[in-house]
């Protein structure tokens, strides 16, 4: 396999990895609050939660895109 054809390999994972950290804190992080405070889709039985849950998926986010981000770094150069 040449260097261009696993550079493309390296950037599709790096581009699937960011991918991930979109849905991850547009799913499970702003859904949530938009439902506890503008009262899109079904309500949330314990809106104290919404903030945890918030934390947590953005943590998560952060750092799949930062992996992501380290994955570019393997690129091969010319």
């Amino acid at each position: 396999m040449n260097k261009t054809a696993r550079n493309e390999k390296w950037k599709l994972l790096a581009n699937w990895m960011n991918a991930a950290s979109v849905a991850v804190f547009g799913a499970g992080g702003l859904l949530p609050l938009l439902s506890v405070y503008v009262g899109v889709g079904p309500p949330i039985r314990e809106p104290d939660l919404v903030w945890q849950v918030f934390a947590f998926c953005l943590f998560i986010a952060i750092g799949l895109h930062w992996f992501g981000s380290l994955i570019l770094g393997r690129l091969s150069d010319g």
